[in-house]
């Protein structure tokens, strides 16, 4: 009887031992697994989301806005030719005026008289004349009969050159008394705007002495103020835009012909000068918007975004055909609002990161749209 039972308890030891090393075992291989996936999962790194940009050349305008004013290029000042008691101003200060428009009136009564007695004087040589012409027909029939000599001939004839002379004489009087009657009306000799009046009616005028100084509209020169700091770069020949300060203002175009080395003392800016032809309704005293380009090449810009500070080093990261990312070294140049030039680390083609650069690091994994 007692033998019965320990085999019974033997054999119930052996079974369960069985189940138990079975059950050990896998775990063991469940836990081997489970290592395994542990292990491939930490292999595979995700890819990190970014946004990307294709570099392409273009062409870089290094530019500087300004706002300045409109001068006229010439301030010519009119001056009567003639003298004479000014009886009226036709023009006002300010006012603009056109070529051949009347700006004032001298009194020219004293030119009437002179035009009077210089036209007599050429009626009275015409009238000898009239009379030499008559003697000398009349001189001539008889010294064919022999009648008078040949010298009394030649007389007349002489004295009719004289009197040919003098009439010549008399008639260019005539034409100079004329002529200064005309100036005794200062006309504008030119299209512009008047600045200043000189005189007052009443005034006596002489020749040379100026009424008016006036300023012209057909060719401007605008005077543009930059900061001291670019003062460097400035010089003569740089191409300016120019628009008035107003909607739907014309555009000019002209360029730098001379730039004021002096630095404001207010302001601390450099003055610089552009001559350009008026494109119409423009006028001394105004207000204009200028964009001065001082520099123009190719070259590759990109977003802010995509250039990252390390320790060191300025980089940017290019995407690999493999979906990694190389770090390149990069240098800059031109900085434009949201854009910068690189000068050197990237080449036309390359697809750099921008949006999440600042997280990566070099070889790192990325996907992104396809639609650059």
């Amino acid at each position: 009887m007692k033998s019965s039972n320990i085999n019974t308890t033997a054999h119930t030891f052996r079974t369960v031992s069985t189940a138990v090393i079975s059950s050990i075992f896998a775990l063991s291989i469940l836990a081997g697994c489970g290592e395994e996936e542990e292990e491939t999962v930490t292999k595979e790194k995700p890819s990190v989301l970014v946004n990307v940009q294709k570099v392409s050349a273009e062409t870089i305008r290094i530019m500087e806005n300004s706002i300045g004013r409109i001068e006229s290029l010439a301030t010519p000042k009119i001056a009567a030719e003639v003298s004479g008691r000014i009886i009226s101003i036709d023009v006002a200060v300010g006012q603009s005026f056109t070529k051949g428009q009347l700006l004032a009136t001298l009194d020219d009564t004293d030119y009437q008289n002179r035009l009077r007695a210089a036209s007599a004087d050429v009626n009275r040589v015409k009238a000898m004349l009239k009379n030499q012409d008559v003697q000398l027909k009349r001189y001539d029939n008889l010294q064919q009969k022999d009648f008078v000599s040949k010298t009394k001939l030649d007389s007349l004839t002489s004295q009719r050159e004289v009197l040919n002379q003098q009439l010549d004489a008399a008639r260019a009087q005539e034409d100079i008394i004329r002529h200064n009657l005309n100036k005794t009306k200062v006309y504008a000799p030119l299209a512009g705007q008047l600045q200043k009046r000189l005189v007052s009616v009443g005034d006596y005028a002489k020749p040379g002495k100026p009424l008016f100084q006036a300023s012209t509209h057909d060719r401007l020169q605008v005077i543009l103020p930059f900061p001291e700091v670019i003062s460097n770069q400035l010089r003569p020949g740089l191409s300016v835009t120019l628009k008035l300060n107003i909607e739907d203002s014309v555009t000019a175009s002209g360029t730098v012909t001379e730039i004021r080395p002096d630095i404001g003392s207010r302001n601390l800016s450099s003055d610089v000068i552009v001559e350009v032809e008026n494109p119409g309704g423009w006028k001394p005293g105004a207000s204009v918007d200028g964009t001065l380009t001082i520099d123009e090449h190719s070259g590759l810009m990109v977003s802010d975004l995509a250039i990252v500070q390390r320790p060191g080093r300025t980089v940017a990261y290019i995407v690999q055909p493999d979906g990694t990312v190389k770090e390149s070294i990069i240098e800059t140049g031109y900085w434009e609002k949201s854009r910068i030039e690189v000068t050197s680390g990237i080449n036309d083609g390359d697809i750099v990161v921008t949006d999440g650069a600042y997280f990566l690091s070099d070889g790192a994994k990325v996907r992104y749209e396809e639609s650059l």
